[in-house]
């Protein structure tokens, strides 16, 4: 069975929270949500870094001359603690709210010169935290990208596959107080009982499993473009020039 974590412990997504997003995550008008690449690796073992790079993505997009993608990468054991991570940056014109992201997904490279996507389980999963305004936040894992009913195979061109989540395909984890800094008791209702109107907190992509859990015995990546949340999509950032990886 695929080995499914929080990507961080949660000591270290409150440090991401009050470095990305503090307060609610906000949605903008007007302007491209950021999704920035993270590299979880406290102990210093793992290659496990997430950035946008030039060539590799979907080719044919006439605002991205330079076809960027966003690679996923963890090349050591699954069980090592390492993560590659993706982290979505709003400004603050207005509270992002669920109502605002009915659907999640991306598009991914199924063959990266000769490398199969890592597709799996804990490869490439979405994490929502949210809070309802007056029980704290609630934690959410959204499903791996290989679950029946989320791909759309040779969408949108032959060798890229399509993924689309609803939120109904999130599945509830734990509930944190206000800032996130301690775990609280209670049951964490399905993410489809929350109001409309409740506040996304913090939003992002990680990817867990190594070359252990992945179609390649000595590599474990997938590359993404076209990264969906609600109406807007993502498809490039600040990226380096093509390099082996």
């Amino acid at each position: 069975m695929p080995i499914r974590k929080w990507a961080l412990p949660i000591a270290n997504v409150v440090g991401l929270i009050a470095c990305v997003a503090p307060g609610a995550a906000f949605a903008l008008s007007g302007h491209p949500i950021k999704l920035m690449g993270q590299e979880y690796d406290p102990g210093k073992e793992c290659v496990a870094n997430a950035e946008w790079v030039q060539g590799i993505g979907l080719p044919g997009d006439p605002t991205d001359r330079a076809d960027t993608g966003f690679i996923l990468q963890k090349q050591c054991p699954t069980s090592t603690n390492a993560s590659s991570i993706g982290v979505f940056k709003f400004n603050r014109l207005k509270p992002l709210m669920l109502d605002d992201i009915p659907q999640l997904g991306f598009d991914f490279k199924n063959d990266d010169d000769g490398v199969l996507a890592n597709c799996n389980g804990g490869a490439t999963y979405f994490q929502l935290l949210v809070s309802d305004g007056a029980d704290g936040n609630y934690f959410y894992f959204g499903p791996g990208c290989q679950e029946e009913g989320l791909q759309q195979v040779d969408t949108p061109i032959d060798g890229w596959t399509r993924v689309r989540i609803s939120l109904d395909r999130f599945t509830p984890q734990f509930r944190c107080n206000r800032k996130c800094t301690e775990f609280i008791d209670g049951e964490v209702p399905p993410i489809t009982d929350l109001p409309g109107n409740a506040h996304v907190t913090f939003l992002q992509l990680a990817f867990d499993q190594g070359p252990d859990q992945s179609p390649n015995s000595e590599d474990s990546h997938i590359v993404l473009d076209n990264i969906l949340v609600g109406d807007e999509v993502i498809g490039r950032g600040k990226a380096k020039r093509p390099s082996s990886h």
